[in-house]
């Protein structure tokens, strides 16, 4: 690159690493999950953000031939009863709800519900990792916002985290609507 005064420089994590050839170039978008670079040839000639998601390269060859991406939904306990109508309006998404107590292990309903005792946050969020181990997408829908900031502090990079407090909504009926849209955008994925 530099035969031509072309420069490029990457901008990683606050720093500055200048590329001197294309295979570096390559090299340095492969290792590096999200960040810039920058073209310059006595003046900027451009620039370029990236971001990937790791592992989720095969994935997106596979659903070019066909294959459905593997979704699946984690509802934590304020969502008892949502599971239901979930399974109803969205298809080929399999639905995980947390009950709580009163649930001594996991159990399989039907093909798509499983219902999972959980004790704790901690619970909630093993519960949460199993499933992203899994599966290729994750909502995790949750109205906890402690929990919340949880689960996206674990940088899952296949688990999408929602925060909707019931609170905020006028009813279970718009929640569920709110849950469907983000489930079926999650189905159509590009990835």
């Amino acid at each position: 690159m530099e035969k031509s005064n072309i420069k490029v420089f990457v901008i990683l994590d606050d720093k500055l690493l200048e590329v001197r050839d294309l295979k570096e170039l390559i090299e340095v978008l492969e290792s590096s999950r999200e960040g810039r670079a920058i073209v310059i040839k006595g003046e900027v000639l451009g620039t370029l953000s990236f971001s990937k998601v790791k592992g989720l390269g095969k994935i997106a060859r596979e659903k070019g031939r066909g294959r459905e991406l593997k979704v699946a939904a984690v509802l934590d306990q304020m969502f008892r009863g949502f599971s239901d109508i979930l399974l109803r309006e969205v298809e080929d998404v399999e639905i995980h709800e947390i009950l709580g107590r009163g649930l001594e292990s996991s159990v399989k309903i039907g093909d798509r519900l499983f219902r999972h005792p959980a004790k704790d946050d901690f619970d909630v969020l093993k519960i949460v990792e199993s499933v992203a181990k899994n599966k290729d997408l994750v909502a995790f829908f949750t109205g906890d916002k402690s929990l919340a900031n949880q689960a996206s502090a674990l940088k899952l990079e296949n688990v999408r985290v929602y925060y909707m407090p019931p609170n905020e909504y006028p009813g279970k009926e718009s929640l569920a609507k709110a849950m469907i849209l983000e489930l079926n955008k999650l189905k159509n994925t590009k990835l």
